[in-house]
């Protein structure tokens, strides 16, 4: 059966509600700088619940990284992978982006691929194999989301960016890793046309 056709008005609302109790539990401390890690620990003790929040590229050993954020909630704690090769706004607005599952109760459907019992074998591989395939179905969720989720995360992202007064999280682009030489010729441009962070173009 397919999924009914997502209501903005009400993904809003619903997401809405979620961002306001969050900022509610984890009030902003005046001035400092929004950090991304400093926020997981914080929303995961609002939670009562452990964030671990871990880079994917040290975990495949060399092999591409498939996916730019995935999130697997184990039982005793939430595991949230990031793909640690792009720039620091777009790993941190995909890490918002799975924050947006955990806190808006998605959970993924459908059978797990191959691939996906060979990812988590990979990325976490002191849990048993069997335990891996059971538990896949509802836990890992980069390809199972309903469309519904997948824009209720995004706009729990956006919004909480918005809310915190953080600027320039919704027209993020993924980075391309440059050869030495032709990084040091964009970021001598940069310099001329006045850009401030070379790391997070």
């Amino acid at each position: 059966m397919a999924e009914r056709p997502v209501s903005l008005r009400r993904a809003r609302r619903r997401v809405s509600d979620a961002v306001d109790s969050v900022i509610a539990g984890i009030p902003a401390e005046p001035g400092a700088p929004f950090d991304i890690a400093d926020f997981c620990a914080r929303l995961a003790e609002l939670r009562g619940r452990p964030i671990e929040l871990l880079a994917m590229g040290p975990l495949l050993g060399g092999r591409p990284v498939p996916m730019t954020g995935l999130l697997v909630a184990l039982p005793n704690a939430d595991y949230l992978f990031y793909d640690d090769s792009t720039s620091p706004s777009f790993r941190e607005n995909a890490i918002m982006h799975e924050l947006g599952h955990l806190v808006l109760g998605h959970s993924a459907g459908g059978s797990p691929l191959d691939d996906d019992v060979d990812l988590m074998a990979t990325l976490l591989p002191d849990l048993d194999p069997g335990m891996v395939r059971r538990m896949l179905s509802t836990a890992l969720g980069r390809r199972g989301y309903t469309d519904r989720q997948e824009v209720e995360a995004e706009m729990f992202a956006s919004l909480l960016w918005r809310r915190r007064g953080v600027d320039g999280h919704t027209l993020i682009r993924p980075t391309v890793r440059l050869a030495p030489e032709d990084e040091r010729v964009v970021d001598r441009l940069a310099q001329v046309l006045g850009a401030t962070d070379p790391e997070d173009r």
